[in-house]
């Protein structure tokens, strides 16, 4: 009767311990996701003049830092109301965790963009190499290219 329990036991830990890591699994490329949505339509948003400066500029420091935070904060004094070109949509295809700590989130993120070029309209898809970190109590882009 022992062994049956211990047995019973056994089998609702490795259920709770491997629904846990599925549900870790899930939870880090929705932090990927949202970090990398939030980043796309900020920037977006204030090349095509629906956000001003200052606002663009708060946005990036809540959820970037480190080289690619300072990049941005750059970018979005030089490309203001320039040529770039426009984001219509874009769908992240795939977000592969390739590594996980407590602290830290890499990915291999596949996106599909559509963008509004001076010549026209164009789709591209790209592989991304993303890097996220915590910060306090949130996780943040350090990395995205």
């Amino acid at each position: 009767m022992k062994r049956k329990h211990i047995a019973v036991t056994a089998v609702v830990i490795a259920a709770v311990l491997m629904t846990t890591a599925f549900a870790l699994a899930g939870s880090e490329e929705k932090i990927v996701e949202d970090l990398i949505n939030e980043r796309t339509t900020t920037l977006n948003s204030y090349y095509a003049g629906g956000m001003q400066r200052e606002e663009a500029r708060e946005k990036i420091r809540e959820i970037e830092t480190g080289n690619l935070m300072e990049q941005d904060l750059e970018n979005i004094d030089l490309y203001f109301q320039t040529d770039i070109d426009r984001i219509k949509e874009f769908e992240l295809l795939s977000v592969k965790i390739t590594e996980s700590s407590e602290d830290m989130i890499c990915a291999d993120v596949y996106i599909k963009w559509d963008v509004e070029t001076v010549t026209g309209n164009d789709s591209f898809m790209c592989d991304y190499s993303v890097i996220c970190v915590k910060e306090g109590e949130d996780y943040k882009l350090v990395q995205f290219f």
